[in-house]
């Protein structure tokens, strides 16, 4: 697994430095070839067909900067700007969402799916698949990310706001971000997560680095294997 590397040790100079360093390779760094078979559910082996990105920040207000950021980067890196890319964030619960919800309007129309409103669903599904909005916000239910799978061939990114609670969970998220979608990140879509110092967050960020070790790809933050490693 591959880290980034900063001379710095100022979470904002990492954070800009990763930032940065992502602008720039986006369309060089993760050629790879593109996978074929569609699956409806979570798949180690297709998982690795991703551009993962993991940072540790140090507030919530660094965490909606970043996000930001990236979905900046996912918009300059399209081939058509008259079509924003499809990006697919997961949040911890609908009082979460409508947060980021209110966030997001200035990157983009911004949708909210959930388990527990399937009417809503539907609709907001339709609306995604036919482009009126580039945003998805969703929990990690299994059956709604199954139903995501649909669509995985016009998402360009899959964003994670908030932890993934267990490897399963994050298992989704990757192949969820494994279709290659018109060259954005190379031939990789993205799945990039971005931790907060809690103890959930750590939790998870020890579950997803023990896949990330089985995966090409890989840039992490310098920051957060040392941190996973305190006491």
């Amino acid at each position: 697994m591959q880290s980034s590397s900063s001379s710095t040790t100022s979470t904002e100079d990492i954070l800009d430095e990763y930032g940065n360093s992502g602008l720039r390779k986006r369309r060089t760094l993760y050629a790879s070839e593109r996978p074929t078979k569609q699956f409806k559910t979570p798949d180690a082996s297709l998982a690795t067909f991703c551009a993962h990105r993991v940072a540790l920040l140090d507030s919530p207000e660094q965490q909606i900067r970043a996000i930001l950021q990236e979905i900046r980067v996912i918009h300059l890196s399209a081939p058509n700007k008259r079509v924003k890319p499809k990006i697919i964030i997961f949040v911890s619960n609908p009082k979460s969402a409508v947060i980021w919800s209110k966030h997001l309007a200035q990157v983009g129309k911004v949708g909210f799916i959930h388990v527990s409103d399937p009417t809503t669903t539907e609709t907001v599904l339709a609306n995604f698949k036919a482009g009126k909005l580039s945003i998805l916000l969703t929990t990690d239910d299994p059956s709604t990310t199954a139903r995501l799978y649909e669509e995985r061939a016009t998402i360009s990114a899959v964003i994670g706001a908030s932890p993934p609670f267990d490897k399963e969970s994050f298992l989704g998220r990757c192949t969820l971000a494994a279709k290659a979608v018109h060259g954005n990140y190379g031939d990789n879509a993205l799945s990039a997560t971005f931790c907060l110092r809690t103890k959930g967050w750590k939790l998870a960020a020890t579950l997803m680095l023990q896949d990330l070790r089985k995966y090409t790809n890989v840039i992490v933050t310098p920051n957060l294997e040392p941190w996973i490693q305190e006491e």
